[in-house]
């Protein structure tokens, strides 16, 4: 009856940054454009064509919609016309073709706009952005997915600013080479654990720049060099754009920017900043597309006094509602084989007498109606028109009580899958367990077979000879590897349980060993008895996700504690005095030690890792650091007592000679670490031998 297969898969969501050929084809070929559609493709590409004639400042636009009208749909759609990208050996632009068959016009504008070179960077802002979001949160996300755009490693502001310095210089391969002959890992790797890997990248950086070993020392150590301003970053854009002949065109196209900064007026502000600069600086060479529920004059009517600029800076402003969702169902979901709509088009004359009767209702709204003929009955099939609207208005409905209905219902995201589902039947139970009743899983499935089985001893008569042949077989396999599965139940919780005491990997620490060993016997028992059952075992997604990254992230803390250790603490094990000599070993220990784990996993883990250094180990460094310091504050007094000793030669007065027993006494008093302190000893020296020849003493300090 229909064109499509009914029962494939439609991504109910879709997401910006998915790009798996298969879906990105179906999103492509099914991709409806409604009426309300064509205008907004003809708004924007009017616009956008329009600068490379005459270039612009005005090159930011807001697509606004409500949860599920389709907007970051449009968005990814624009993106890929724009960059015409090749999905399976086929153009964007030649996917469109089609789609624009009755409007001409705007495919010609569309069509001149992938003439030239253009680049787009697709992301979803609350994906990219910071949790902890400050007043240049905005800034930063569209730094990082600039850099990454260009090759470098935007999620560490500072390391893409290095590579980018060193792409400049023309010394990139040699740098990466150097990297990996030191390290025995590409550079790619080493970046993602900058701050652990710096006696690795200060000699590179050094021999492949040029530069000495202490300006490479003073750049690592250096904070200020992950600070970005919205010129700084403007200026590099417009240096990279500038490189592309005259009609590139890049574009940052921002999903969820309006749920990202809300009402904040800081965020809000960068946002305006760095649109202004970009428009001002570029010239049309750069646009900003942002898509958020509300359009830009809802997020700030609040502070309207505020904020009239940034109206301004996204002069093009594009709303979509759900006004056509019918239509895309029509086309996406019911769409007739013209033998199934020749076949409706017969019932309908057959029963439109009973179905006008059926479908007309006393007093009803004005689009509360049955069928207009048998074209719409042939496209609604086997829905009633009234049945759209009705649905709709039950979705948003559902969507002011709570978060749950909020991201239950929306607009032609839950109007699309809500029509599938209805038009696929129900879908049976039974469909969703494993066909192999082997691979059943405790934790992920037990819920599903009961709930599987519940419902099949619900069925009474001739209900389940409507099953499809083999399913109650599958079912009943699936109950008994599942009750063989129970026998195993309390391996599985007691593994949940020993996964649940496990500190998250940001706050495992050495106290927590015991926990891990325990954690880790609980898995092993848990693989024994798969094994041994031939049964599929685990603790469930989350608690072995919870259970891979805590263990690993001790294990990972534990060994850069053992590394520091045997660095920068065994040297020291010997040393009973601090001295001199040992001066620049004593200070890397402390610095090391508080530079561990500055960055893990993106976060700042100093005090698990510290955790894994004894407590005698830091009372060791602590000593030394103390008799280093009494050392050193003998040592000067001493100094000091020669430094006033008589600056001629002999004979001394008795005064003068008292000063020098007095300055050798006090030095023959340290202890030979304080010794080593001492600067001008040969001074000393010098004057005791003039005062005391060997006739009367010989000896010397």
């Amino acid at each position: 009856m229909f064109v499509e297969d009914i029962n494939r898969k439609i991504n109910g969501v879709v997401k910006v940054d998915e790009d798996e050929n298969k879906v990105l084809e179906q999103e492509l070929n099914e991709y409806v454009i409604t009426r309300e559609l064509k205008r907004h493709f003809a708004d924007f590409f009017n616009t956008y064509a329009e600068a490379f004639d005459e270039p612009t400042a005005d090159t930011g636009v807001w697509i606004s919609g409500f949860f599920g009208s389709g907007k970051s749909h449009f968005l990814k759609m624009l993106s890929y016309l724009l960059e015409n990208k090749e999905v399976n050996g086929v153009r964007t632009v030649e996917r469109f073709r089609k789609k624009f068959e009755d409007d001409p016009g705007t495919f010609m504008q569309v069509d001149r706009a992938t003439k030239g070179e253009t680049e787009t960077i697709l992301f979803n802002i609350d994906y990219e952005g910071s949790i902890n979001k400050d007043k240049t949160a905005v800034l930063r996300v569209f730094a990082k997915v600039f850099y990454n755009h260009l090759g470098f490693f935007g999620s560490n502001l500072k390391v893409a600013m290095l590579e980018q310095y060193i792409t400049q210089q023309g010394k990139m391969d040699e740098f990466c080479r150097l990297i990996e002959e030191k390290k025995g890992k590409p550079w790619t790797e080493v970046r993602k654990a900058f701050a652990f890997n710096g006696k690795f990248i200060k000699p590179a950086l050094a021999e492949a720049l040029d530069i000495s070993e202490e300006d490479a020392n003073n750049w690592f150590n250096d904070k200020s060099a992950t600070e970005l301003s919205v010129s700084q970053l403007v200026e590099d854009i417009n240096a990279y754009v500038s490189t592309k002949p005259a009609n590139f065109r890049l574009l940052f196209m921002v999903d969820e920017a309006g749920q990202y900064v809300g009402t904040d007026t800081d965020m809000l502000l960068n946002l305006q900043s760095l649109v202004e600069k970009i428009g001002s600086e570029c010239r049309g060479k750069v646009w900003v597309v942002c898509t958020g529920q509300e359009a830009i004059d809802e997020i700030i009517k609040v502070r309207a006094d505020e904020f009239s600029r940034i109206q301004a800076r996204f002069k093009t402003r594009l709303s979509l509602s759900s006004s056509s969702v019918d239509e895309v169902i029509q086309k996406r979901i019911l769409k007739k084989t013209p033998e199934a709509e020749r076949t409706l088009d017969a019932v309908y004359e057959k029963e439109s007498s009973g179905m006008r009767n059926l479908f007309s209702f006393t007093n009803a709204m004005p689009d509360i109606k049955g069928f207009s003929g048998p074209a719409q009955f042939a496209e609604d099939f086997p829905f009633v028109p009234y049945q759209f609207l009705i649905m709709q208005k039950i979705f948003v409905e559902i969507r002011k009580h709570g978060n749950a209905g909020k991201h239950f219902s929306g607009g032609e995201r839950s109007m699309l899958s809500g029509f599938q589902e209805a038009a696929q039947k129900v879908q049976d139970l039974i469909d969703k367990l494993p066909d192999d009743a082997a691979k059943l899983d405790y934790s992920k499935d037990r819920k599903s077979v009961e709930k599987a089985d519940a419902a099949f001893g619900k069925l009474t008569g001739k209900q389940p000879t409507f099953l499809e042949p083999g399913a109650a077989e599958k079912l009943a396999g699936c109950v008994r590897q599942m009750a063989l599965l129970t026998d195993c139940e309390t391996i599985v919780k007691d593994a949940q349980a020993a996964i649940k005491k496990l500190p998250a990997w940001n706050k495992i620490k050495k106290s927590d060993e015991a926990k891990v060993h325990a954690a880790e016997d609980a898995m092993q028992a848990l693989a024994s008895a798969a094994e041994e059952k031939h049964v599929t075992l685990t603790p469930g997604e989350a608690n072995e996700q919870k259970y891979q990254a805590s263990t690993e992230a001790f294990y990972a803390y534990k060994e850069l504690a053992e590394s520091y250790r045997k660095t920068y603490l065994a040297p020291l094990e010997t040393l009973t005095d601090a001295d001199a000599a040992h001066k620049e070993a004593i200070e890397a220990a402390r610095r090391e030690h508080n530079a561990l784990g500055r960055s893990y996993n993106g976060a700042s883990v100093s005090k698990n890792v510290q955790s894994f250094i004894t407590k005698d180990e830091l009372t060791m460094l602590k000593n030394l650091e103390k008799q280093f310091s009494q050392n050193q504050k003998a040592a000067k007094k001493v100094m000091n007592l020669i430094a006033k000793l008589p600056k001629h030669d002999a004979p001394f007065t008795k005064r003068e000679r008292k000063a020098i027993d007095t300055a050798k006494s006090a030095y023959d008093g340290l202890s030979s670490a304080a010794r080593s302190f001492v600067e001008n000893v040969d001074t000393l020296n010098e004057r005791y031998q003039q005062a005391y020849p060997a006739t009367d003493s010989g000896e010397q300090a």
